[in-house]
């Protein structure tokens, strides 16, 4: 049974937090008068909360000044709070953790605008429509393996200090356009099922993106990542992530990231699109003088561009494309090229020791003879191998049909032996070139 599963989950309007979060009501999301009633509240209870350091901070930095609740406004929350079942609860004050967790939220959920000072959790819940819009978090936040059902919403908001998103999963657009991570923010194991903006984002501390999978559109957009970002183990599986205008320290590690499972669109414009924002990748590990990430992105970019070779006029230059793939991994996979032009070697050897003497001199005479036609430019049959080209041209195996097969055999070997060992040479010189 999945961990989620366990958790009981309450209602929202039984966890007190909520109840101050909504004193004016819970239809904030379409009534903006009600909005300002409940932020007003909120902010004004943060402010009992915050030293006068934090306070301070909060109107130099955010240009923010928390309102001063009122005797009367005091009322008005005891009296919100009696009226919904927390006659004999306490107002959370400075020592209470903000706590959220194991949480359903079955109405749409607005915190625009909103302060949360010290630590704050949403672990374990779940959110229909979830608007944290231009909302601050002081302290520690936790939105672990909480499940967003609908459109979540964290445009410009600003974290403070450490978030954290482990096992979340977004089913709907998850925007986190012009927000702020001032320190580490964690995405690890995550689920975006939709599109997610992450558009003019600023991490100023490590991001962490390990495992975790995108199921659409990655927008990076204009993001700034001032230092460490992880994208270990993640997973694309319909468009490659858009990193235009992008600003990426040099410790980016795209280690073992799955773009395999995209599925290439049939439409022109999108696979442009995916070959955009591949050489846009390439190019930024280039300039970050990372040669062999820069070569993985080249390598998913020719595999996208042979989507668009089709046609008569345009099958020569797909065959090529494919062919650069199958015996090289586009000049990179010099394991697939040593493979390819040794086993080729070894299948000619093969056929050429059924009609030789089955003894050693056999299996050397066979094995060189293959290698010298497989390298016929270098002239080994005029040469040490003379006399056994004339026996080989001999024998009768070689024209049971009426056909010389052993011409036929050292002119195949001929062909592919240059193409094979110039594939060779090109991913041992790409290895040496990428150090």
């Amino acid at each position: 049974m999945a961990e989620e599963e366990l958790v009981e989950l309450k209602p929202a309007s039984k966890n007190i937090w909520y109840v101050l979060a909504t004193i004016a009501g819970e239809n904030s999301s379409v009534d903006s008068s009600v909005m300002n009633k409940n932020r007003y509240y909120w902010n004004g209870l943060m402010r009992l909360r915050l030293s006068i350091e934090e306070f301070e901070n909060l109107r130099e930095n955010f240009n923010i000044t928390l309102p001063s609740l009122t005797a009367k406004d005091h009322r008005c929350i005891r009296e919100a709070l009696d009226k919904r079942g927390f006659r004999n609860e306490i107002i959370p004050d400075v020592d209470f953790f903000i706590d959220f967790s194991s949480t359903i939220f079955l109405k749409a959920v607005n915190f625009s605008g909103y302060i949360f000072t010290s630590g704050t959790a949403f672990t374990h819940s779940v959110m229909k429509y979830a608007n944290f819009s231009e909302a601050i978090f002081t302290g520690t936040v936790k939105f672990d393996a909480v499940k967003f059902t609908g459109i979540t919403v964290f445009d410009r908001a600003s974290f403070q200090n450490i978030v954290l998103f482990l096992k979340t999963t977004f089913d709907d657009v998850v925007v986190f356009s012009n927000t702020t991570f001032a320190a580490l923010a964690s995405f690890q194991e995550a689920i975006f099922s939709d599109t997610v903006f992450f558009t003019k984002a600023n991490f100023v501390d490590i991001a962490i993106f390990t495992n975790a999978t995108f199921k659409e559109s990655a927008n990076f957009l204009a993001t700034e990542f001032e230092t460490s970002t992880i994208f270990i183990g993640a997973v694309f599986t319909k468009h490659p992530p858009d990193f235009f205008d992008a600003i990426v320290s040099e410790n980016i590690d795209w280690m073992d990231v799955n773009f395999s499972k995209i599925d290439v669109p049939k439409e022109k414009l999108q696979i442009n699109k995916h070959i955009i924002a591949f050489e846009r990748l390439s190019l930024m590990m280039s300039k970050l003088e990372k040669p062999h990430v820069r070569h993985m992105f080249f390598r998913h970019e020719m595999r996208t561009r042979r989507q668009l070779d089709t046609g008569l006029r345009k099958f020569p230059s797909w065959v090529m494309n494919g062919v650069y793939e199958l015996f090289s991994n586009y000049g990179y996979g010099f394991g697939r090229a040593l493979s390819w032009w040794s086993g080729h070697i070894i299948l000619g050897a093969f056929l050429l020791f059924i009609p030789a003497p089955h003894n050693w001199a056999g299996v050397v005479n066979s094995v060189a003879t293959s290698f010298a036609n497989a390298h016929s430019f270098l002239g080994l049959n005029r040469g040490p191998l003379k006399t056994v080209y004339a026996e080989y041209s001999k024998w009768e195996w070689f024209n049971v049909t009426g056909w010389d097969w052993f011409n036929v055999i050292w002119t195949v070997q001929g062909l592919l032996g240059i193409m094979f060992l110039f594939f060779l040479i090109l991913t041992i010189r790409n290895r040496f070139k990428m150090g």
